[in-house]
């Protein structure tokens, strides 16, 4: 296990003896949508797995991910309704 603070292994973020940097004054208005089809269902579950690690270790608490999954035939529709709850949620 690395510590998403200092990147030593050993012991974890609550543990961690250095100090928090201060969080980065760049403005958080950034996206990103990614599709990749003709997948297993093993290969999505393992795709899952280290989507949610990379997040982890690459993002700030702040930023949050949405994965949506499924058949390759039937995402259209689930994005769609995602989208649409989103915008319900919104305003």
């Amino acid at each position: 296990m690395k510590c998403s603070i200092c990147g030593q292994s050993g012991h974890n973020k609550r543990s961690c003896t250095q100090t928090v940097s201060e969080p980065s004054p760049d403005t958080r208005d950034r996206a990103l949508i990614l599709r990749i089809d003709n997948m297993t269902q093993t290969e999505q579950d393992e795709m899952h797995i280290e989507l949610v690690r990379l997040k982890k270790r690459v993002t700030d608490s702040a930023a949050k991910a949405t994965l949506v999954e499924g058949g390759s035939k039937e995402l259209p529709s689930k994005i769609r309704a995602l989208i649409e709850a989103q915008e319900e949620n919104n305003g």
